[in-house]
């Protein structure tokens, strides 16, 4: 009988840390703690992480404050969200909590109320028959401000069912 079984591979990788960094951001970018996962799960050493992680910062390769810009505006461009779920989003990806809140601020927050109308807009389309609650909790779901989501509903109440 045939062994299938592919042999464990033992001392270095493959490739070396930094090479399957490079491969990893050759494809998308990536926030530091992302990377920092994915090399983990590839069997890299924290050591050896940490060092790849500090020498593509150093070459301004791996940029935490431009991947937050480029995520918020590539999930703003796919459909409109709040700052609140936006938010929790960076921290899901392990985003320092103050970048992600200083990001939030300045692209999100001057536009939450035009981007609240635009995903009522889109609601109010798919269920004409719609009632102010059912909106209500539409726009708590992508993390819309309560205060900006009772000004949308306000403003769309011609519109909705009692």
């Amino acid at each position: 009988m045939l062994n299938t079984e592919k042999p464990e591979k033992k001392g270095k990788p493959e490739k070396d840390c930094y090479q399957r960094a490079v491969d990893l951001l050759s494809r998308r970018a990536h926030f530091s703690a992302e990377l920092h996962t994915k090399l983990r799960q590839r069997g890299f050493e924290p050591e050896d992480i940490d060092q790849t992680l500090d020498r593509l910062t150093g070459q301004g390769y791996l940029n935490d404050s431009q991947t937050t810009q480029l995520w918020l505006e590539q999930q703003l461009a796919r459909k409109p969200q709040g700052g609140r779920k936006l938010f929790a989003g960076l921290l899901r990806r392990g985003v320092d909590a103050d970048l992600a809140q200083q990001w939030v601020r300045e692209l999100v927050e001057p536009e939450e109320k035009r981007l609240a109308q635009e995903a009522a807009e889109r609601w109010l389309a798919r269920s004409p028959n719609g009632k102010a609650a059912g909106l209500a909790r539409h726009l708590e779901r992508l993390g819309f401000a309560t205060h900006i989501s009772i000004q949308v509903v306000q403003a769309a109440r011609d519109r909705l069912t009692a």
